[in-house]
């Protein structure tokens, strides 16, 4: 039987059913390494337009693949080294192991054409990973590490919740719910062996691996916060809330450690796999831990990363740290904020019997397990009845080890035995304490919603019926003040810096019946608009310059900055330009994917509602200049320390686009570039590394650009704008580059579109080609840069472009001007119905069925659905009407993100070209 028959007979059994996963198949070992051997003989030409079953045999191979040798944050890169020996394996993967736009594409066409389980067009997900992830659920080692940690709580991979959820299965649901009843006991051996053998969403061979694992530490379930509920009814579906989507890091749960008679630390830990997923090149990485170096990573003979030492010691640890990355420059490369315990909180307590980590307070008291041992951890001028075995200094505070009896409370004390909290191990009544609120008003001297540094504030507490008001503090100091009208309100206060930030901490002390109760509120001044800071490596935060300057992309992805609003957070979203890099987030955070082309960087209440000209703007622009800063007269300011060798160059763009370059070269001080190439007129200048770029900087003198690009070699421009990053969203650039891209569409996109060779050469220097080339941001930014409007480009440019993509124009067919149309619509949907109406006597009704691959209808409740909308809003938008409306290129440009509706909005500007 040839390959396509084998592959087609397989699927034929799931042509009625409305989704499907590649593991139901059902493939043995024989079956998928047979199906490997078939595709050694696949062409590489083949793919240039492959037919379906071969879109199919591709997915197949790389679930299959996935599934027995990827890593729960590792897809990509071990099955492309595992399919290595492929002819055709550089057309479905880059140099780095990445799929091609090309694979995507192919991927993303097999699953809507066969009704594969995926996520393609949902923004919010990194779409071809979790696609492929619903093909096989979990990897073999995903559950030989995590299995015990997944089954009792809600943290497990995304594409099993959505296995369980959204994109159910019902194989995978007995599975799952299986191996919850084995792990507690209400199934025996045997029958989960049955229902192992019967599930195609594991291996015969993973059998015993997982009848092991699912049995793992089952002491420690209560730790993972699972459903609450009677022992008896089936809450074993676990629940999933936006709070537990947050990005994995690199580090493995951080935990405390306490032997008897040893001093008490957290250790750290990285995930290997997680290092693999960074892509590394460097010989060896440092590991850096609240700014202080802590450790190596040192490169394998493999290519993989493997550390000095297994654990990583941290002996004076912070409630919040940052723990980065940094390669042999000195830059970091990646950085994971750790959030080791609440700092709020006076008291936190550590479970050391069950693995270290800090209980967390639901309103309700923390309660202990009786027999466990714990650490509790109190803040400065706190004490521990009855004495504790053993206490140390531990964090600015005081840490003691206790051994949970029953019966036996332990108090928590000011020194005159004063009690603000109790920890028991027997069953109380629960109590809400919800109603014990705080606010931070303005003084009767000063408006309110005012930014004003120096103005006085007020803190009020209100309390509900049953509880009494004890004691009131601002980190550890006491409050003093009165009641008035039901509410107590404090004295004027003055806040820091810091304060007007982060909030003012609060630590009040309640009395609930007989027990006394401590809790921690957090309080914010009001601001107009929205403010940035930014706080240094010992937290101390300061109202950011970048609010009234540019804001650099490295710095940002480096440093934690801490947005403030008026109102809930939440409802405020975060945008570079019209893209939405999401909600605004409560604490400090770095901005980790900003696109840095030049756009503003602006708060708004609403994904779709224009933003206010005045209070939003948090700076006027983003743009990537990598390690450099701005220059002045010391120099070129390094953003980050550098030690710099002969392999540094800095390299010049003079202004008749030829380059010239040197050793960079550090002044006196060491925190800047030597800038002697710049005095003679400059283009732009970068610093680069064996020729990979570390940062650059473009002149901002709009006369000098605009000249200096109508004489440029056409070729030479679009390699060194690429290169050097031009921010051309910026105002001084955007017109020029506007009017230059458009003049020349089918240069730039081909430059942009190929992934080409690693190096390019310019004037006798050779650089690595960055993976800016290609990128997503890159195409959504160049689509902010042509707009909406409608386009004045000759239709032989046009047919250029459509010859560029690899289209017959003579010859084109309605599914070859699809396919073509939907690469051109990733820059620019204008750009694509242009190219449509050029095409000529296309059924108008017809392409836009092929090009959207869905009734339109079922695409706008898609796109809805992904951004968070109505699809009555979408369908507006898509309708002459709409178009006429003032606000509507605005809100399209904040849409312009999700690809599926960049498809219905090339559709709607191809069946209305009067637009």
């Amino acid at each position: 039987m040839v390959v396509e028959d084998k592959v087609l007979a397989w699927v034929d059994r799931f042509k009625d059913e409305p989704m499907w996963s590649v593991c139901e198949i059902g493939l043995s070992s024989d079956d998928y390494h047979g199906l490997l051997d078939d595709l050694k003989q696949v062409e590489q030409k083949c793919f240039l337009k492959p037919p379906d079953w071969l879109g199919l045999a591709l997915t197949i191979v790389l679930a299959e693949c996935g599934r027995r040798h990827a890593g729960e944050d590792n897809f990509w890169v071990p099955v492309s080294r595992q399919l290595s020996e492929m002819p055709w394996r550089d057309k479905i993967f880059n140099r780095a192991g990445q799929p091609t736009s090309k694979c995507r594409k192919i991927l993303e066409d097999t699953a809507r054409r066969f009704r594969l389980r995926h996520v393609y067009g949902n923004e919010d997900t990194m779409e071809w990973y979790v696609s492929m992830r619903l093909q096989f659920g979990f990897t073999k080692s995903g559950f030989e590490r995590r299995l015990h940690e997944w089954l009792p709580s809600n943290v497990m991979p995304t594409p099993c919740k959505l296995l369980l959820g959204e994109k159910k299965s019902d194989s995978f649901y007995k599975l799952w719910k299986h191996l919850w009843l084995f792990r507690k006991d209400r199934l025996s051996e045997r029958q989960i062996r049955d229902c192992l053998r019967e599930s195609p969403w594991v291996l015969p061979e993973w059998h015993d691996a997982l009848v092991s694992k699912a049995l793992e530490r089952r002491e420690y379930d209560y730790v993972y916060r699972t459903n609450n509920g009677d022992e008896n009814d089936d809450h074993w579906t676990p629940r999933f809330s936006e709070k537990e989507a947050a990005e994995e890091g690199f580090l493995a749960r951080p935990r405390l450690v306490w032997g008897h008679n040893e001093s008490p630390r957290y250790e750290l830990s990285v995930e290997a796999e997680a290092l693999d997923a960074l892509e590394l090149t460097d010989s060896e990485y440092s590991f850096w831990v609240g700014g202080f170096q802590a450790g190596r990573f040192l490169k394998q003979t493999d290519g993989s990363y493997r550390a000095e030492s297994p654990t990583i010691s941290v002996q004076h640890p912070l409630p919040s740290m940052d723990v980065e990355l940094k390669n042999e420059s000195a830059m970091c490369v990646v950085r994971q904020r750790l959030e080791l315990w609440d700092e709020d909180a006076e008291v936190v307590v550590f479970d050391l019997t069950a693995g270290g980590f800090a209980l967390i307070d639901e309103g309700q008291g923390i309660m202990l397990k009786v027999g466990n041992e714990y650490a509790v951890l109190t803040a400065p001028g706190l004490v521990i009845h009855p004495a504790p075995e053993e206490s140390r200094s531990f964090a600015g505070g005081k840490i003691a080890r206790l051994l949970a009896h029953t019966g036996t409370p332990i108090n928590v004390c000011f020194n005159d035995r004063t009690v603000i909290n109790t920890l028991t191990v027997t069953e109380r009544p629960l109590v809400n304490l919800d109603g014990v609120r705080a606010e931070l008003v303005a003084s009767e001297d000063v408006c309110s919603g005012e930014l004003a540094l120096t103005a006085r504030h007020r803190i009020k507490i209100s309390v509900p019926e049953g509880v009494s008001l004890k004691h009131i503090r601002r980190d550890g100091k006491a409050l003093s003040g009165d009641w008035r009208q039901n509410f107590w309100w404090s004295q004027p206060l003055d806040l820091t810096d810091a304060e007007h930030a982060s909030g003012v901490r609060l630590q009040l002390t309640i009395k609930v019946g007989r027990k006394m109760r401590s809790v921690s509120r957090r309080v914010y001044a009001n601001v107009d608009g929205a403010v940035l800071w930014e706080a240094n490596p010992g937290q101390v935060f300061k109202r950011s310059v970048q609010q009234d300057g540019l804001l650099h992309a490295g710095k940002a992805r480096t440093t934690l900055f801490l947005f403030r609003v008026n109102g809930d957070a939440h409802s405020y979203y975060v945008f570079e330009g019209g893209f939405c890099h999401g909600r605004v987030k409560t604490k400090p955070a770095a901005l980790k994917n900003l696109h840095g082309f030049g756009a503003p960087l602006m708060v708004g209440f609403s994904r779709f509602n224009t933003h206010s000209e005045e209070g939003s703007c948090v700076s006027r622009a983003v743009i990537d200049t990598g390690i450099l800063g701005e220059i002045d007269a010391e120099g070129i300011k390094l953003l980050h320390p550098l030690q710099t060798n002969r392999e540094h160059r800095l390299v010049v763009v003079r202004p008749d686009w030829s380059l010239y370059s040197c050793p960079a070269e550090k002044n006196p001080t060491g925190t800047c570039l030597k800038s002697d190439l710049l005095t003679d007129g400059w283009l732009a200048t970068g610093l680069f590394f064996r020729g990979r770029r570390l940062g650059t900087i473009w002149n901002q003198n709009a006369t000098l650009f605009s000249s200096s690009l109508a004489n440029a070699d056409l070729q030479k421009a679009i390699q060194i704008i690429t290169l050097f990053k031009l921010p051309f969203l910026l105002p001084v650039f955007k017109n020029t580059m506007r009017e230059y891209l458009l003049a020349h569409p089918a240069e730039f996109l081909a430059a942009w579109s190929e992934s080409g060779d690693d190096t390019m050469t310019i004037d006798g220097e050779t650089f690595i080609v960055s993976m800016t080339a290609g990128g997503d941001s890159l195409r959504y930014s160049v689509s902010s840069l042509i707009g909406t409007g409608r386009l004045d480009i000759a239709d032989d440019v046009c047919r250029e472009i459509i010859t560029m993509f690899g289209g017959d124009v003579e010859n084109l067919t309605l599914q070859d001007l699809a396919i073509l149309l939907d690469d051109v619509l990733d820059w620019s949907p204008r750009l694509a119905a242009k190219i449509a109406g050029v095409a000529g006597n296309a059924d108008t009704n017809e392409l836009c069925k092929k090009i959207l691959k869905s009734p339109a209808n079922g695409a706008k409740l898609e796109v809805a659905k992904n951004v968070g909308s109505h699809p009555a809003f979408i369908g507006h938008l898509l309708t002459t009407h709409g178009a006429s409306e003032g606000r509507w290129a605005g809100n399209v440009a904040r849409l312009l993100h999700n690809r599926m509706f960049r498809r219905l909005l090339t559709c709607f500007l191809i069946s209305n070209p009067r637009v």
